[in-house]
């Protein structure tokens, strides 16, 4: 499968109660004469029904139910609450969404279950877990039916995660990836192009806040590499300033005609460790992170987009500056953190299975400014996988850094990650190993039986990524516990000393725990209403 670098369609967000998300509303960028639909959600009102039928009749018998997705287990109407279930969206697309690349991202759904598109099989899975699969050979112009038959004991609970299209195409532009880079002051834009280029030419804009910064013309090529100078000190992305310079690249004829145009954004941001410690544009970084669930709720009739850019201007506002993903997140959710200036840790569950498939994500999105933290969750955790998986994402993306999960002894990473009660955080900041404190003698037993595991003198040289063990959420309602929250966030960083991160409390209302979004939510909201069978 090509990688391509995600193109963001115009007008994502709808008008939420926050400066930040008016100003994302804004058109930013010239309207050109036609743009492309880059991703379609899928998510919202699905079609369902417990009958019995084969995956022809699923396409295309009468359906008595509907439903909002993503929802909660156990959130399935109480009729529904069967062993087995079908469940149906349908879509409509242009000739254009099916000439190039289309990709169907599955992001969640319980139990055991099978995936069709237009009668056709595209795979079986179980459980909640990200899937991207190439459909292009499956859809069709016009009308599309996309069905899925799951099957759990003791009854389905439904689609609980993100599912969604996305586009490229393979006619003219096939691949446009932007890197900024500060020491020049220039944006680099790395792409192809399909096809016959003699007598034509390609025009890069940038553009800041709204405003067209430059436009420079080249001769166009099969493979091209353009240096764009700003001729300006750039605007640095940092945290809470989501400066991000929109680019777009058109493919132009001899008489200046627009074949084909492109949009995409790259930011100028510079990570370092010193001693121990992050620095992102020369300034020591803390991260005070939110856990974005698996499980969102469709108690609210608003798109996914808008209740996760909600929370995340919330949590801006609440004193928080990271999201950690329990699940991969979609184009659109890295774009919000982009313009929030929010940093993103991103889980890769399932690692040495799905593998290949996240590092074609990992290449796809790592130019994202938002992306400081991979975090491979391996099924098989040996020095050996670890090393590997380490090796395998710092190839395809040096710039960014690689932890694994706490609970495992360290082989490799640039994070030393660990759990441990508030009260016993500061002894970490001078005496740490694998999540625990050891004696010189304990320290050589367990690198006897853990073979090549990082030595403490290799910790300590790593900054510590800290999952707290409890993480209280105050009534964000209540300004004199949002206040107290907010100042033991900031007692905690003064004690660690280089730790560089606070997990986990929940965005989201979650089954378990009680979200930031808690006391704002209206869960009166209908999640199904009946429709009498034809």
């Amino acid at each position: 499968m090509q990688v391509y670098l995600p193109f963001f369609p115009i007008g994502l967000y709808k008008r939420c109660d926050y400066a930040i998300l008016k100003t994302m509303q804004r058109q930013d960028y010239p309207r050109p004469e036609f743009v492309r639909p880059r991703i379609m959600v899928l998510d919202g009102e699905w079609e369902c029904t417990n009958k019995s039928f084969s995956a022809q009749e699923a396409a295309r018998e009468s359906f008595e139910y509907r439903f909002r997705t993503p929802c909660l287990p156990g959130g399935m109407p109480h009729r529904l609450t069967s062993p087995a279930l079908w469940l149906r969206r349908r879509f409509i697309l242009q000739p254009f969404d099916t000439i190039g690349t289309a990709i169907l991202n599955f992001n969640g759904i319980s139990g055991s279950y099978s995936v069709y598109l237009n009668e056709k099989f595209l795979f079986s899975s179980t459980g909640p877990q990200s899937n991207h699969i190439d459909v292009s050979a499956f859809v069709l112009p016009g009308e599309n039916v996309l069905t899925v038959y799951s099957a759990s004991e003791p009854y389905s609970k439904g689609i609980t995660g993100a599912v969604w299209l996305e586009f490229a195409a393979k006619s003219f532009f096939s691949f446009l990836r932007p890197t900024a880079v500060y020491a020049n002051q220039s944006i680099y834009l790395r792409g192809m192009i399909a096809g016959e280029t003699e007598g034509l030419k390609t025009v890069a804009e940038v553009a800041l806040d709204g405003k067209l910064l430059l436009s420079e013309t080249y001769r166009a090529a099969p493979d091209f590499t353009l240096h764009v100078p700003l001729k300006r000190l750039p605007d640095m992305w940092s945290e809470g300033r989501g400066k991000i310079f929109d680019v777009r690249v058109s493919l132009t004829d001899g008489k200046g005609a627009v074949l084909d145009r492109v949009y995409t954004y790259t930011a100028f941001k510079e990570t370092n460790v010193v001693d121990g410690d992050v620095y992102v544009n020369g300034r020591k970084v803390f991260f005070k992170a939110l856990s974005d669930p698996l499980y969102y709720p469709a108690t609210l009739s608003k798109p996914r987009s808008q209740i996760f850019a909600e929370g995340v201007a919330k949590a801006q506002a609440s004193g928080f500056n990271t999201i950690y993903f329990d699940e991969y997140p979609s184009p659109t959710e890295l774009y919000v953190l982009d313009k929030f200036g929010m940093y993103a840790a991103i889980r890769l569950p399932d690692f040495t299975e799905y593998e290949q498939s996240y590092y074609s994500l990992i290449m796809r999105d790592f130019g994202h400014p938002c992306i400081m933290i991979w975090e491979p969750e391996l099924n098989n955790y040996t020095a050996e996988t670890a090393k590997n998986a380490y090796a395998g994402i710092k190839a395809k993306d040096p710039t960014h850094f690689v932890s694994f999960g706490a609970a495992e002894p360290l082989y490799a990473g640039d994070f030393y990650t660990f759990t441990a009660p508030t009260a016993e955080i500061p002894l970490y900041s001078c005496m740490r190993f694998n999540g625990g404190i050891m004696s010189e003698k304990e320290e050589i037993k367990f690198k006897k039986s853990h073979p090549g595991l990082m030595s403490a003198e290799e910790l300590q040289r790593l900054p510590a990524f800290l999952y707290c063990e409890k993480a209280n959420i105050p009534d964000f309602g209540d300004k004199e516990a949002e206040k107290r929250f907010k100042e033991d966030f900031k007692a905690l960083e003064n004690a660690t000393g280089g730790l560089s991160g606070y997990l986990f409390a929940p965005l989201y209302d979650s089954p378990k725990d009680g979200g930031i979004l808690n006391y704002t939510r209206n869960f009166k909201a209908v999640l199904f209403e009946t429709k009498t069978q034809k």
